[in-house]
């Protein structure tokens, strides 16, 4: 859930603009559960943020990625 009404307003404008036009809608910066339920009930296509990886360096991912 957004913490002001302000990105309340903002995040749903962007949201039915982006279902309006069939475009696809991806939130950055997710840190909790209730930033994801609020952005999925948005109709938001994809997610990132630290609740699912802290930032890692090209190097680190590539060998994550290669030891999976």
């Amino acid at each position: 859930m957004p913490s002001n009404d302000k990105d309340f307003s903002i995040t749903t404008v962007i949201s039915s603009l982006a279902q309006n036009l069939n475009l696809g809608l991806m939130a950055e910066g997710v840190e909790n559960n209730q930033q994801v339920e609020f952005l999925r009930q948005k109709g938001c296509d994809e997610l990132q943020g630290f609740l699912f990886s802290k930032l890692v360096c090209a190097a680190e991912l590539e060998s994550t990625l290669l030891s999976t």
